[in-house]
């Protein structure tokens, strides 16, 4: 199993996203960092486990309020070995921004910001000079967020899909089991990526008995629940 960890960026900082209450979210304290600069953030969770993926949510786009670019686009260069998946809000932006070219980049289309099917069309031909996004199937508890026939038709997806609900992030009520076998119960083509709840081991380990192969991290890495003796024992073949 592979770790993407995550980093929430909004007006510069990291910050501790919590079951999606956006508005509430406040810059990250935890003991891995001595700021929630995200470069800072990045090398401190870098030095619990050499994670080969990070998942940035620029929220400054995803809610219309400018862009997180210029500090997306530094985290890039300054970590070429890093293959960066981004939420930034593409399919309500004009233009796509610049960090789009690196070759350690990939988008992440998220559904929530999607205005109909046809958008994700036309995004998916804008976005195919790039690598092949990732596609991020958000809910936020039981309710899905974008266009409904997106969710039913697996001739859509992407051949990574996230299986996002966002009522779980940063929570303790565990993954949504019940979310991510549904989409593989769908698909025979795509790679489910359990993002949102995961606490401890135990949920590590109750994900790769579900053939989970990509797993988002952030939560349980800064209250150090999960560390890196959990990490490399759940992630073992």
């Amino acid at each position: 199993m592979q770790y993407v960890v995550v980093l929430d960026l909004f007006d510069g900082d990291v910050v501790h996203a919590v079951r999606g209450q956006r508005a509430t979210y406040r810059p990250l304290v935890s003991p891995l960092a001595r700021s929630s600069a995200p470069s800072v953030v990045l090398a401190g969770l870098n030095k619990v486990y050499p994670f080969a993926y990070c998942y940035v949510a620029d929220l400054n786009a995803l809610q219309a309020s400018g862009n997180c670019d210029h500090e997306i686009a530094a985290l890039v260069a300054q970590h070429p070995a890093l293959e960066f998946w981004i939420d930034g809000a593409l399919g309500g932006r004009p233009l796509l921004p610049a960090y789009l070219a690196a070759p350690n980049v990939r988008a992440v289309v998220g559904s929530e910001s999607l205005s109909g099917v046809d958008a994700y069309r036309d995004l998916r031909a804008t976005l195919a000079a790039h690598r092949e996004p990732v596609l991020s199937l958000d809910f936020m508890a039981d309710s899905a967020l974008g266009p409904a026939s997106l969710f039913t038709t697996p001739a859509l997806w992407t051949s990574q899909v996230i299986a996002m609900n966002l009522a779980r992030v940063g929570a303790t009520d565990g993954p949504d089991f019940e979310l991510i076998e549904r989409l593989q119960q769908q698909t025979m083509d795509s790679t489910v990526v359990a993002a949102g709840g995961v606490r401890n081991l135990e949920d590590l380990l109750a994900l790769r008995a579900r053939d989970v192969k990509f797993v988002l991290l952030a939560s349980a890495l800064h209250q150090q629940t999960i560390r890196d003796a959990e990490l490399r024992r759940a992630g073992e073949p």
